[in-house]
């Protein structure tokens, strides 16, 4: 089945999906929610992402994020390093490469960007240079990760205030608004658009291996 044939539920289809193999918690963390709007964007079927899902808890490990699934779906989908796509778990190299390009463009993202905005971003690429610096796999180093970015965006949003996280807050609203997704999946969905808007604006890279 591809995106086409059901535009509205992709998201909450394959959220649902993920929260059940996962076998606990209920609700996927905006990052995660921002990866599945990736995918769909991209045309992604969601049998294929499932099929990447369940390949992925059958290779082992704690997953508690979708985006730990990265690498599996875009085997499933057939596209080499696609969109979301994360290392395989075995692959330290892969992760300590991965790290080191993150770091280098928090950095940047730093030098471009006055005042709170980047020293927020200097503080996670220098959070992003201590995790490096340990020995861990892809697994463990995603949920740092993931930790890491949704601390970054907290700040960012509470230094940018309110008024200037309206225009984004809308522009997500009225982008979800016509889909029938279930409440709880809408207000993640909410929050992924904001944080793609805020990455692209501000220049963030993605905190995804």
């Amino acid at each position: 089945m591809t995106r086409d044939a059901e535009p509205a539920d992709f998201v909450a289809d394959v959220a649902a999906y993920f929260v059940a193999r996962r076998g606990r918690g209920a609700m996927l963390s905006p990052a995660d929610a921002e990866i599945l709007l990736e995918w769909e964007r991209a045309g992604a079927a969601a049998a294929a992402v499932k099929r990447g899902i369940d390949d992925a808890f059958r290779r082992g490990g704690d997953i508690r994020s979708l985006r730990q699934c990265g690498w599996a779906v875009a085997a499933a989908l057939g596209k080499g390093r696609a969109v979301g796509a994360g290392a395989p778990a075995a692959g330290t190299d892969n992760v300590a490469a991965r790290l080191g390009e993150l770091g280098d463009a928090l950095r940047a993202a730093a030098a471009r960007t006055p005042g709170d905005v980047g020293r927020a971003a200097a503080d996670a690429a220098a959070a992003v240079a201590a995790l490096a610096a340990t020995e861990g796999d892809a697994l463990a180093a995603q949920a740092a990760l993931d930790t890491l970015e949704d601390e970054l965006f907290a700040r960012v949003a509470a230094r940018l205030g309110p008024a200037a996280m309206a225009p984004h807050a809308a522009a997500a609203r009225a982008a979800v608004s016509y889909k029938n997704y279930p409440a709880e999946v809408a207000a993640r969905t909410e929050a992924a658009i904001v944080r793609a808007r805020l990455r692209a604006a501000l220049g963030l890279p993605s905190f995804t291996l």
